[in-house]
């Protein structure tokens, strides 16, 4: 499933229900995912904004009716940094954490795409997504620099951050992540020795 907002699905139709096989179905992104992974399809959600409600579809991922993977703009976390991206346009209500993300309703952790803009945003922001690494031990995340696009009024924001800052902090966070992996990787290989 892959929207510009998928979390806010169903909003404007106020979340009615609909006639689906032989009951219905409530217009809203989990009951959507859930409904689409019992036909027996991969459901992958892509552009999901941390709305409160979906830590939601974290069950549904331990049930394997939803692919553990999550496209999440995590800046949106920081209720900070949230506020700077109302004024630029920009969705998310600054309630989710890694701490529900990191573990599906049996208590594993699941593989979640962190992906996070790296430039135009406060300091804080930037040590808020390591924090995050550190808080979920992901092992496997994509991070992007920021790059203007035309009309997107974060192109007005002030103080825009340097290049060399750019890849200083994408470096940063592609090592905790490597680092993040190869720990994990160590403690599975003696866990599975053991075995």
């Amino acid at each position: 499933m892959i929207s510009q907002d998928t979390s806010a699905y169903g909003i404007d139709l106020e979340r009615r229900t609909w006639p689906w096989h032989d009951g219905e179905i409530r217009a809203d992104m989990t009951s959507l995912a859930a409904a689409l992974g019992q036909l027996g399809a991969w459901v992958r959600l892509h552009y999901v904004y941390p709305y409160p409600h979906v830590d939601r579809v974290i069950p549904l991922m331990a049930e394997g009716l939803v692919l553990p993977y999550l496209d999440i703009p995590f800046q949106h976390a920081s209720p900070k940094v949230f506020e700077g991206d109302a004024a630029a346009g920009q969705r998310g209500q600054g309630a989710l954490t890694a701490r529900p993300l990191a573990r599906d309703g049996a208590g594993h952790r699941d593989s979640i795409l962190l992906r996070r803009r790296l430039s135009r945003r406060n300091r804080g922001g930037f040590h808020l997504s390591a924090r995050l690494l550190d808080e979920a031990q992901l092992d496997r995340v994509g991070a992007f620099r920021f790059e203007p696009v035309a009309g997107a009024p974060a192109n007005e924001l002030p103080d825009p951050v340097p290049e060399e800052l750019k890849e200083e902090r994408y470096a940063r966070l592609m090592e905790k992540t490597a680092a993040i992996s190869t720990a994990k990787a160590r403690r599975q290989g003696r866990q599975h020795h053991r075995g």
